[in-house]
């Protein structure tokens, strides 16, 4: 199950990269926000690679 988590974690987190890269408009970051149910923080901290999810150990 961890290895699953693990692999779903790195899904998500690559999506949000994908969808919202560095020069990303405010209004393409809510956008993501609000279809994906996470808080502006995570999405920013993933986009930027500091992150929980990318500090837990694999």
């Amino acid at each position: 199950m961890t290895e699953e988590l693990t692999g779903v974690r790195d899904t998500i987190a690559q999506l949000i990269k994908e969808l919202v890269p560095p020069h990303a408009s405010a209004k393409r970051i809510y956008e993501v926000v609000d279809a994906s149910g996470y808080s502006r923080t995570l999405v920013e901290a993933v986009r930027g690679g500091e992150n929980m999810w990318s500090r837990l150990p694999r």
